[in-house]
């Protein structure tokens, strides 16, 4: 019952509010340019695919991971959380898993809407080229989340830079680490290199999410220290009663 419980908890903070919304995006803009399509003459491109994917999944991403790492903090949860005798990756692993699925059901759903307005697409031109900036908005959102507490600081920074990258398109100004190179090439910079560039830095910033994570979780300090007047845990982490009070079942 109480594994069945965390993980109906660790749902409900993954797909929360925030995540839900952020989730919208990709396909109500696969659903306005399928009605773009409608409305002109001239035939759908490929590449327009490729260009919504790779500007909306990646914002998807990291405004819906932005809370997932603050949630504790900001009900007042976290130091009784980091009481349980759990593992310090436990949490990371767990919201990282829940930040992917977040970013891949949107990008699922806006595929499937474009298979249907456009017909059939090169799934290796049209999505791999969004893959790499939504691992590196998804690892910000993730991290900034884990460093301010706040969801709106970590949703603040994700959008800042989205639209500091959108905006700067015709001249930009992070060269080899440009989000959007496979749709706005920047001269002289390699395809490949920029891809590994934006992908590695991704990855790099979900690993320090999870070892911030498991540096300033030390499982039994707070209980130890004699912090018990702390807010009453979700129901999904609240120990059972019988096992309060000393009873057993036979």
């Amino acid at each position: 019952m109480r594994a069945r419980g965390i993980v109906w908890y660790e749902a409900r903070v993954v797909f929360g509010l925030s995540s839900v919304l952020a989730a919208l995006i990709p396909p109500l803009f696969a659903l306005f340019q399928w009605f773009v399509w409608t409305q002109r003459l001239e035939p759908a491109y490929e590449w327009e695919i490729t260009r919504a994917l790779t500007l909306t999944v990646c914002l998807a991403g990291g405004l819906g991971a932005a809370h997932l790492m603050g949630v504790e903090r900001q009900e007042g949860f976290d130091e009784l959380r980091r009481t349980y005798p759990e593992s310090p990756w436990r949490l990371p692993l767990l919201r990282t898993a829940g930040a992917v699925a977040t970013t891949a059901l949107p990008l699922l759903l806006a595929m499937v809407i474009f298979r249907i307005g456009y017909g059939p697409y090169d799934l290796g031109t049209t999505v791999l080229p969004a893959l790499a900036p939504a691992a590196f908005l998804l690892g910000l959102g993730l991290l900034l989340g884990n460093l301010t507490g706040s969801y709106w600081a970590a949703g603040g920074g994700v959008l800042a830079y989205w639209f500091f990258e959108v905006f700067t398109r015709s001249d930009p100004v992070t060269g080899p680490l440009y989000l959007f190179h496979p749709i706005y090439p920047v001269a002289g910079v390699s395809n490949d290199l920029n891809r590994a560039l934006v992908t590695g830095l991704g990855v790099a910033m979900l690993a320090a999410n999870a070892l911030w994570t498991a540096r300033r979780t030390t499982p039994g300090m707070a209980r130890h220290r004699g912090r018990t007047a702390l807010r009453p845990a979700p129901a999904a982490y609240a120990q059972p009663a019988d096992d309060r009070e000393g009873r057993h079942d036979d």
